[in-house]
């Protein structure tokens, strides 16, 4: 059906660590090689798009099978795995171990995709290095940080990338909700508020922000709040600096200093 409906691939989610989920899917699959199995054959044979899959560790740390799954996937017809390597019980804490996509880039022959904890353009320019992957995937760090891509590029045709300023940060998020109001949607809301949580981590005094996005209950009031927010942030920025405020940090991304840094990505 995806083919006939003119979609370019196929991806088989084989990470999602969410309770309802696992049940029947997700991560859960990972417990059970045989039906894995089963499914890349009757998927591969169903669609000639191309059919990727992305896959955690393993279930916990006494059955990582990273290694298996993308050898198996490959030998039937898989043609790319994305590879996150924490296992389905750690969830997102603790570190991603990334020698487990190296460990599988160096066990197959299709495109290795490395993901998990890339919160800045350094961090995917080590992931390149240490283990040899393809491409990197960015997930929750393009939520607090959406110009994290083109953070990226920057750093790597210059070695240094630009921080976005509070203005860039009210510009987008006002941008968003406003299509959010235009759109009228029924969970209008709620997306604003899920879109605060994660975006306003990376904006000055944002525990503030977030308590007024989530206090509100229209989007009408969303928007006014989130203009008078921005407006006294401008008016304090706009006053007597501090000894010391010379020094640029980003919440989410650190000190401006980092901008020096060679840039080596991808090679």
């Amino acid at each position: 059906m995806v083919e006939d409906l003119g979609y370019d691939a196929v991806d088989i989610n084989l990470g999602c660590p969410a309770k309802k989920v696992v049940k029947c899917g997700g991560s859960g699959l990972l417990r059970d090689l045989p039906l894995l199995e089963r499914i890349f054959r009757a998927v591969r044979t169903a669609v000639k798009i191309p059919l990727t899959i992305k896959l955690r560790a393993g279930w916990d740390e006494k059955s990582i099978v990273a290694v298996d799954v993308a050898k198996m996937a490959e030998s039937l017809g898989v043609e790319a795995v994305a590879v996150h390597p924490r296992t389905r019980v750690q969830g997102y804490s603790g570190a991603a171990d990334w020698s487990i996509i190296a460990a599988v880039k160096q066990a197959v022959k299709i495109p290795v995709i490395g993901n998990g904890d890339i919160n800045r353009p350094e961090d995917a320019e080590r992931m390149f290095r240490e283990t040899g992957c393809d491409a990197v995937m960015i997930g929750r760090a393009a939520a607090t940080n959406p110009w994290i891509f083109r953070q990226m590029q920057e750093f790597a045709e210059t070695g240094r990338y630009a921080i976005p300023t509070e203005g860039d940060r009210f510009r987008l998020l006002i941008d968003y909700y406003g299509q959010i109001c235009a759109a009228n949607l029924p969970d209008g809301v709620g997306k604003m508020k899920q879109f605060a949580c994660w975006f306003t981590h990376s904006v000055g005094n944002g525990s503030e922000l977030r308590r007024i996005v989530h206090t509100a209950r229209t989007p009408g009031e969303i928007l006014s709040s989130v203009e008078r927010f921005f407006e006294g942030r401008a008016a304090a920025l706009a006053g007597p600096s501090p000894v010391g405020a010379g020094r640029s940090e980003d919440p989410g991304h650190g000190p401006s200093q980092h901008l020096g840094y060679e840039a080596t990505l991808g090679t």
